[in-house]
């Protein structure tokens, strides 16, 4: 590589495309790049830290690009694009320090195979901008951070702190809250981790590789917390069932039954708590089969069975219940536990529909 110092910055600032070069920078120089300059196979250091300030590298492509040791404050890439661009400080350089962004706006950007490993963000703007198998793991997102309409998708947020953001459902699983997280798509995890920057040696990326659900509830586990702090419940409530749903697969896998029959209870009849669909079903279906006891076990005609039914999901009994039926264990002991069962799935309701009715 040929090395580009800062005496010599006009030839960066020129707007010629820049290849296989080393751009060394010290305290208190400045960087300015024209728009729709490209740096291909450049590296940016300095021996010390050092942050670039009030630069401009708005509309250029940067192509396998690293940066070391090197932050940014008060300055743009809006409009620009990132292909393999290495901003976190994993390259094996104990010497290089995390990279910080304050006040920096990264509009309209498209950002591919980029790493924010360990980065730090303050009040910086991702507004419009997208995001495909970049990784932000320990990055932080301290404080006015904004990602409105910007598309995060196959990237990685574990152990990424989203508090100072306005990340919400939409950047992270479209207008509809239908898409995955990276770690609950198998093919494109598999090919995240097959980067350059990623693990190697194949019996720990074996490894790495089926941790992915339980990187995913720590994730969606974080993502509710961040949610809730900012008083948006219904997309709290949807990482929390995300997260649920993976912890029942995880069960299964692992072979923890009972654990996977409760949480798998806890789905079919309430959603996790937040349907009030499934515990209405529950207690039709609950109605149903008693029904169905007194009319096939105990040949009551199908209207009176109905209504001994329904009558004994609320605790009572109907008048015109034969006084046979009113003295038979089998018949009190069926009653009783729909009686129980009907005023569990009372209380789950009128729970879910408080939740429902404060927006969570």
């Amino acid at each position: 590589m040929r090395a580009v110092t800062a005496a010599t910055a006009e030839a960066v600032e020129s707007g010629e495309a820049l290849e296989n070069a080393i751009i060394r920078l010290v305290d208190g120089d400045s960087l300015q790049l024209a728009v729709g300059m490209t740096l291909r196979n450049v590296t940016v250091e300095a021996q010390r830290p050092v942050t670039l300030r009030e630069f401009s590298f708005a509309g250029v492509l940067l192509e396998r690009v690293r940066f070391r040791n090197v932050s940014f404050a008060y300055g743009s890439f809006d409009g620009s694009r990132f292909d393999n661009v290495h901003f976190g400080s994993n390259l094996g350089d104990r010497n290089a320090v995390p990279v910080r962004f304050e006040a920096v706006t990264f509009r309209g950007c498209r950002f591919d195979w980029t790493n924010f490993k360990n980065a730090t963000f303050l009040t910086c703007n991702f507004k419009e901008s997208r995001f495909d198998y970049c990784d932000f793991y320990h990055a932080r997102f301290l404080e006015g951070c904004v990602f409105e309409t910007a598309a995060i998708e196959r990237s990685s947020l574990w152990r990424a702190d989203v508090t100072g953001s306005d990340l919400s459902v939409v950047n992270l699983a479209g207008p509809a809250g239908k898409g995955y997280l990276l770690q609950e798509q198998r093919n494109a995890f598999t090919e995240y981790h097959g980067g350059e920057d990623k693990v190697t040696d194949p019996a720990r990326r074996e490894a790495v590789l089926a941790a992915a659900d339980s990187e995913a509830i720590d994730i969606y586990a974080s993502l509710a917390g961040h949610f809730a702090a900012r008083g948006h419940g219904a997309q709290e409530a949807w990482a929390f069932v995300r997260r649920k749903k993976l912890e029942m697969r995880v069960a299964r896998k692992r072979g923890h039954w009972l654990r996977y029959l409760g949480l798998l209870i806890a789905w079919l009849v309430t959603g996790f708590g937040e349907s009030l669909g499934r515990v209405a079903t529950t207690g039709m279906v609950l109605v149903a089969v008693v029904s169905l006891v007194f009319y096939i076990g105990y040949g009551q005609p199908w209207y009176l069975a109905l209504a001994i039914g329904l009558a004994g999901l609320f605790g009572s009994r109907p008048a015109s219940m034969p006084e046979s039926l009113l003295h038979d264990l089998g018949a009190d002991l069926t009653l009783v536990t729909e009686t129980v069962l009907g005023i569990l799935l009372v209380g789950i309701f009128g729970f879910i529909l408080g939740n429902k009715i404060r927006g969570r």
